[in-house]
């Protein structure tokens, strides 16, 4: 039994979930789907009614068509009734109606078939009896009609009595499913009354809690499922549903506006969209049944929500609304007013209000609200909506021009800039106070100003273009040129402004022309672009000093003083220097301009008391500047100045660590010459770049002096230590010849022995020595030559062959052809030699006999490692001495120190670098960096 059971509920689960699924899908395929698939259902269900029936418990007997497809159909009216609407549900059932009509006269039609005995039915596949038995078809037909009546009705009945969609669902179903369960089984299969048992209830039941549960997850989790709080009337449905007259007006209403509506209904609705996010309009339906407002998107952002607010995105009831955003003082007037909009006595219409809002960020504004009543003919309320339209930054605007009417007149009377108002021949008819203050003019002066007369000559295309311009845009602002205009004491000053055509408006009649005063402003920024460029040109003889050749210092200095000369409109610059040992002063370099008698020749030696206050002046890191000569007070430094033709003068001093080695000096001749501060600073910068390019220069004399003593020092230094070693080395050879004379008489004497062993270390040492003097003499004259790698290491390792092989030495050698760098090539086989010994001699025990040597290019160098796996080195001890002369790392080394001392100034004279990796007891890994 619990085989049957499970089909069959499974059944149930499939059927609902695809119904379901297709309902859901409606928004993009319509309800045309559903139709389809719950019409199919209807000759199946009558089908297996009539045909095919299972135990689904003893004594209980079950058709799959009645309850899994009749009972799913029962289940889809109720879903579209709840989740779109009766008109909707209405439509569905006249469509199960008539098929049901046409599947009954089909049934009727085809026991015409029997008249002729020759047609041929096959019994054993086909119950051809329930093809023709038309009764069951007319009978569930009428009770479907029924039931879809009462299932409304019971729906909306036990609205009143349960809150929870799930217990309405449940109680209307079962009951209408009983009623149909008994009915069906009178009428349809003629079974009496008396033979029910009481557990006939069962089936429709368990049908019934099965939908009920499933109608309820869906609606809650896919449909945004909101709560009715009241029934509709039992007979509002029954009108609803069944009157024909209102049902064909309506198909033939929407028949004739369909084609119209879908044409348009896109235009609109891209219209509709773009505009309300250009009107920033937020769009909310009122649903009445649930006192909630369903928004839209615009309206989240209009109350500045979160998407991670705490209130629900869509929904929001009416006293959520109020007590969220609406400030308590307002409250009771705005739900006042909601309830006198709402019991308006007219069909259809809309109106407009304002009210305040507390934002969800907190802040406070305004919003304007058109809400939209429609009515049917009854007085009901079909739909109530609306827009709002955060109106804060319009009522800021309202505010403020209604203070700013106020401040208007006064604003226009004392503001800085002038208004004036010009007729079409460009004649004044109206000027505000400003314009007296800015040209000199009275009011009645202006009113006989024009363009041509006022404007300078060189400004006069340019505004009269731009005032033709405006006379041909009415309504649009027309920049007015910068420009200078004659004031009335003959002074040119820089206006600019704005033209604005408002001929069209009855109330100006003229062009505006609204204008202000920039001569600082011009003066200011022709000072900065000065400025800019002179800092531009400094930037530019710093950059030529940085590698000027100590030869051409004087001529750099005689050209960067006739770029800065020129660039001020100086007539002559020049630079003195101050020799206080000697207490005189000399003009060291000078540039004149042309036409200038040059004064260079006449001022050597000039006592440092002939300058007078200006040397004092110097020492504190002071600048003097002279505008006017003929003002000075002084009419000793007045008469040399005189003298020279000179009419204004800027002197700067150079500073070196505090004290002053000289000046710098510009000198105009031809007329007076003002200077801005930040001039003088800029210029200031110049004699201190003098005086560090001066010291740069002494410096680099004083290094070069000092490389050469050092060279020549360390070069005989070279030439002493060669010649003592080599001297050395010749009393040594003597000493060797002796001792082996002695040895060869005494070879059993062990005092002889160990003076024999002496001498030879002696020697080595000194050859050692020796060699490394000779590579330091030898460093400036040997030459680079491009090397192989892999030629080098081969070289090295037949050199030592029979060492290798005598220990059975493993050499992993992984070495590229190509792999060549500029070296000198004895240096380069020394470097390995060196290096392979030593993994010889310390890397090789009885347990790891092997030598690894590998190469890598690199785009810019070449990495090569050398690794052994011998005894290894301490380096927390000795790394800072690891390539030291003389150091020594293992208790049996028979070396001197000199290898690794050797090798690293092999490397570092080639360009590379080495570096050293060990671990006691692991091995040791010689990492060589050489440059490509």
């Amino acid at each position: 039994m619990i085989t049957p059971f499970l089909i069959l509920f499974l059944q149930c689960f499939l059927v609902s979930s695809i119904l379901c699924f297709i309902f859901w899908f409606r928004k993009k395929l319509g309800l045309a789907f559903l139709f389809t698939a719950i019409g199919v259902f209807q000759f199946l269900q009558i089908f297996l009614a009539d045909t095919f029936y299972i135990n689904l418990f003893p004594g209980i007997v079950v058709s799959p068509g009645t309850f899994i497809l009749f009972y799913a159909t029962l289940f889809s009216l109720l879903l579209v009734y709840q989740v779109e609407n009766i008109k909707k549900a209405r439509s569905l059932i006249y469509a199960i109606l008539v098929a049901n009509i046409f599947l009954a006269i089909f049934q009727y039609s085809l026991k015409l078939y029997f008249i002729d005995d020759t047609i041929f039915i096959n019994k054993n596949h086909l119950p051809y009896t329930s093809l023709t038995n038309s009764r069951i078809t007319i009978t569930g037909t009428i009770l479907f009609a029924i039931d879809s009546i009462f299932i409304f009705i019971l729906y909306e009945l036990f609205s009143n009595i349960f809150r929870h969609l799930f217990f309405r669902v449940l109680v209307s179903m079962a009951l209408v499913l009983i009623l149909d369960n008994l009915l069906f089984k009178i009428f349809g299969l003629n079974v009496a009354f008396t033979d029910f048992k009481f557990n006939f209830l069962l089936p429709p039941i368990l049908s019934a809690l099965f939908y009920s549960i499933f109608f309820s997850i869906y609606i809650y989790f896919f449909e945004n499922y909101n709560p009715r709080k009241t029934g509709v009337i039992s007979s509002d449905i029954y009108t609803k549903m069944f009157d024909i007259s209102n049902v064909l007006s309506e198909q033939q209403d929407l028949t004739e506006k369909n084609l119209l509506f879908e044409s348009q209904l896109n235009e609109y609705s891209k219209q509709i969209e773009l505009a309300s996010k250009i009107a920033k309009l937020a769009y909310w339906e009122f649903d009445l049944t649930t006192n909630h407002f369903i928004l839209n998107n615009l309206f989240i952002k209009l109350l500045k929500l979160s998407p991670s607010s705490s209130l629900d995105q869509y929904k929001l009831t009416l006293n959520e609304y109020l007590e969220k955003f609406i400030p308590e003082n307002h409250r009771h007037i705005i739900s006042e007013g909601i309830k006198n909009i709402l019991f308006e006595k007219k069909s259809n219409y809309s109106y407009i209000t304002e009210h305040p809002i507390i934002f969800g960020d907190g802040s406070r504004g305004t919003i304007s609200v058109t809400i939209f009543i429609e009515k049917n003919t009854a007085g009901d309320f079909k739909k109530v909506y609306g827009v709002s339209q955060d109106i804060t930054h319009l009522k800021n605007i309202q505010k403020s021009l209604e203070s700013s009417e106020k401040r208007f007149k006064a604003l226009v009377e004392n503001a800085v800039d002038a208004v004036t108002i010009i007729n079409k021949d460009g004649k004044p008819i109206y000027a505000s106070p400003a314009m007296s203050g800015i040209l000199g003019y009275s009011n009645k002066e202006i009113l006989y100003l024009s363009l041509s007369e006022n404007v300078h000559p060189d400004d006069l295309d340019k505004v009269k273009n731009a005032f033709n311009l405006s006379l041909n845009k009415p309504g649009i602002e027309i920049a007015k040129p910068l420009s200078k205009w004659k004031r009335k004491d003959g002074k040119w000053v820089w206006l600019k402004g704005v033209f604005k055509n408002m001929i069209h408006d009855p109330s100006i009649n003229g062009i505006i022309d609204n204008f202000s005063e920039v001569t600082d402003v011009v003066a200011y920024q022709n000072e900065l672009k000065n400025q800019s460029s002179l800092l531009e040109l400094l930037l530019e003889i710093s950059t030529e000093y940085i590698n000027v050749p100590t030869e051409s210092v004087n001529q750099s200095i005689d050209k960067a003083l006739k770029d800065l000369g020129k660039f001020v409109n100086a007539d002559r610059a020049y630079i003195f220097s101050y020799d206080f040992t000697n207490k005189v002063s000399n003009n060291t370099h000078e540039w004149v301009a042309n036409g200038i008698m040059p004064e260079i020749n006449n001022l050597q030696n000039i006592p440092v008391e002939a300058l007078g206050d200006w040397v004092e002046t110097h020492k504190k890191g002071m600048h003097i500047y002279i505008e006017d000569v003929r003002a000075l007070k002084n009419k000793n430094v007045q008469d040399i100045l005189d003298a020279q033709g000179i009419k204004s003068l800027l002197t700067i001093p150079i500073m070196d660590n505090g004290h002053c080695i000289g000046f710098i000096g510009f000198d105009s001749v031809k007329t007076t010459h003002q200077y801005s501060e930040k001039e003088i600073l800029l210029l200031t910068l110049f004699a201190e770049m003098i005086c560090n390019f001066t010291n740069k220069i002494t410096k680099k004399e004083e290094l070069d002096k000092l490389v050469k003593t050092t060279t020549k020092q360390n070069q005989k230094l070279l030439d002493f230590s060669f010649m003592i070693s080599h001297n050395i080395r010749a009393y040594v050879a003597n000493i060797i010849g002796l001792t082996s004379i002695i040895y060869e008489n005494d070879k059993d004497n062990e005092f002889t022995q160990m003076l024999d062993e002496s001498v030879t270390k002696l020697d080595y040492t000194i050859k050692n020595i020796n060699d490394l003097l000779i590579f330091q003499n030898e460093n400036n004259v040997l030459e680079l030559k491009r090397c192989s790698i892999n030629e080098s290491i081969k070289n090295v390792l037949s050199q030592l062959n029979n060492i290798i092989k005598q220990n059975n030495i493993e050499i992993e050698l992984n070495i590229e052809d190509s792999q060549d760098i500029q070296a000198i090539p004895a240096y380069l086989e020394s470097i390995f030699h060196n290096l392979i010994t030593n993994a010889i001699n310390y890397g090789i025990n009885e347990t790891n006999k092997k030598i690894a040597i590998k190469s890598k290019t690199f785009p810019n160098f070449i990495l090569l490692t050398i690794e052994d796996f011998g005894a290894g080195i301490d380096l927390e001890d000795n790394e800072d001495k690891l390539f030291n002369l003389g150091s020594r790392f293992h208790e049996n080394s028979k070396g001197l120190g000199l290898g690794l001392f050797t090798t690293k100034s092999y490397i570092e004279t080639l360009g590379g670098s080495i570096t050293v990796k060990s671990t006691p007891g692991k091995g040791t890994i010689f990492i060589l960096n050489f440059p490509l």
